[in-house]
């Protein structure tokens, strides 16, 4: 569970601190559209719809100019593509090029930039929802799906051994239908669930803002956990000790470069969201919130 904790931390930490620390032999190379990923190889492969195209391009200006060499390929040449045919759906197709681009071009990072269409259950970029009902909810969105490319042997990880239209099936006291998924990412997924044209603009304007500007600032070296006990003893006795803030302490051993702050419920320095705010507005290279909640909720 800690390890699994720490790769998905890792998963978004790597997307933002990447342009900076990884160089190129090879010269650079984008595409859009129609693109067909290169054999000299690429580091990064942004996928998104085509509308946000025009939007997202100087975020691949911005990388090849820092040799991390990226390119675009839209949702809609995937759906047409050679190398997805066997996708039983978008989201598979889009795993299967990741496979085809990882095998062809040797990326290291993926990033995928779409959320939901509107308030509809419609998405620009397609998402996983797999199916491990325990009693509380009977699906979960995951992205570690697009990351998680081989299963041990090599063979490509479905998520779906037993072939139906479901993934990642699991439910709670039964022996999983999905099974022998290894849950390894075998290359960095992140997304930027941006809803619109101008989401996507500000937050470009925001990443290339961050990775041009922040270089030797005293506040990177600072990391800031948010915790608490996750879940109650009362609820369930197997649920012991004071699981959210042992999950950040072990995150914070992991960062020891980094100069901790916490905000803890157990010790008093965590008594609300004004605690959050006011410690945000310190200066953080690295927040990391542990616990669970909803789109308008923390847990």
């Amino acid at each position: 569970m800690y390890n699994q904790k720490i790769i998905a931390i890792g998963i978004v930490i790597l997307f933002f601190l990447s342009a900076g620390i990884v160089t190129s032999e090879y010269s650079v190379k984008v595409k859009t559209e129609s693109m067909t990923v290169s054999t000299e190889g690429h580091d990064l492969l942004i996928i998104a719809p085509e509308i946000f195209t025009d939007e997202l391009s100087s975020l691949v200006d911005h990388k090849n100019d820092m040799d991390m060499k990226t390119t675009l390929v839209t949702l809609e040449t995937i759906q047409t593509s050679d190398h997805t045919v066997q996708g039983q759906d978008d989201a598979e197709k889009m795993k299967y090029y990741i496979k085809y681009a990882l095998e062809t071009s040797d990326i290291s990072y993926v990033l995928l930039v779409g959320g939901r269409i509107g308030q509809s259950n419609n998405w620009y970029l397609p998402v996983r929802y797999v199916h491990m009902d325990n009693g509380w909810e009977s699906q979960f969105m995951s992205d570690l799906y697009f990351a998680d490319i081989y299963n041990q042997d090599g063979s490509f990880s479905t998520w779906n051994t037993d072939s139906d239209s479901y993934f990642g099936e699991w439910i709670e006291g039964t022996m999983p239908e999905d099974r022998d998924i290894d849950l390894y990412p075998d290359v960095a997924v992140g997304r930027l669930p941006c809803r619109s044209e101008k989401e996507v603009t500000t937050v470009v304007e925001k990443i290339i803002t961050y990775e041009t500007s922040t270089y030797d600032e005293p506040w990177f070296n600072k990391m800031l956990a948010i915790a608490g006990d996750t879940y109650l003893e009362i609820d369930d006795p197997l649920w012991a000790g004071i699981e959210g803030e042992e999950y950040a302490n072990l995150a914070l051993d992991h960062m020891n470069e980094f100069t901790p702050t916490r905000l803890f419920l157990s010790d008093g320095t965590f008594t609300g969201s004004q605690d959050v705010i006011d410690a945000y507005n310190q200066g953080f290279g690295f927040v990391y919130f542990v616990g669970h909640g909803n789109p308008r909720t923390w847990g």
